[in-house]
């Protein structure tokens, strides 16, 4: 969350991408120049849909589940 909070801080930007890690450790891609390419682009998500979220605090982990903010 704080890395969330620091990129609406410090950008304007009204999107931003989200990604999805794949389940194999090794993907068909391997390293290219040292970066880790075994994402996948799920989508992206609007500067004013993060700010909702983040005012309802409306979190899950990384499986989806929801995760009590109490």
């Amino acid at each position: 969350m704080a890395n969330i909070l620091r990129t609406l801080h410090n950008t304007t930007h009204n999107g931003f991408p989200v990604w999805a890690h794949e389940a194999d450790e090794e993907s068909a891609y391997g390293e290219v120049a040292g970066q880790d390419v075994s994402k996948r682009l799920e989508g992206i998500i609007l500067r004013s849909q993060l700010l909702v979220l983040l005012q309802r605090r409306h979190f899950v982990d990384s499986l989806g589940t929801p995760v009590s903010s109490h």
